[in-house]
């Protein structure tokens, strides 16, 4: 009997020790960025724009500056720059840009939808004291009977780290 409870207490020493709990200490690491900003340098200015007839057309500048017309119905001349922006932030840090591609242009109670805008590089990387400036381009879709006026308005952008 003797042997039976010494080789009982043996048997709880061994399943206790083996049954020890164990830790360890997880690391956490946060990199905190300055605020993003963005300051419009240039305003998107499609220039003058003559309709060479009453239907209705789609007119794009390229983030280059190039003018197309679907219809090659439209004139193009005065002055006309691509929007430009200037981003600031952490250097050499990459940005995501967003745009929405439903805003309007108003002159009075007409309106010039403003759809499909372009950027050379949707994510790109800020430099050593970290800036980039981005260039803007949109198309213009014109309504059969367009009336003439100087159309305005504004476009949202939203940058963020990538």
């Amino acid at each position: 009997m003797k042997k039976i409870i010494c080789i009982s207490i043996i048997l709880s020493q061994i399943t206790l020790s083996s049954v020890k709990a164990d830790n360890i200490d997880g690391d956490a690491v946060v990199n905190i960025k300055p605020a993003l900003t963005i300051v419009e340098v240039s305003p998107l200015h499609f220039g003058n724009i003559t309709l060479g007839h009453k239907g209705s057309d789609s007119i794009t500048m390229g983030h280059n500056g190039n003018m197309s017309s679907t219809a090659n119905m439209a004139l193009f001349n005065g002055s006309r720059s691509t929007g430009q922006f200037a981003i600031t932030g952490e250097p050499y840090s990459t940005v995501s840009i967003k745009f929405n591609d439903f805003s309007d242009l108003e002159s009075f109670q007409n309106t010039i939808k403003l759809r499909a805008f372009t950027t050379p590089n949707r994510h790109p990387t800020l430099s050593e004291n970290g800036t980039v400036i981005i260039s803007i381009g949109a198309k213009l879709i014109i309504n059969p009977h367009q009336a003439s006026g100087t159309y305005q308005g504004g476009y949202p952008i939203t940058i963020d780290y990538f």
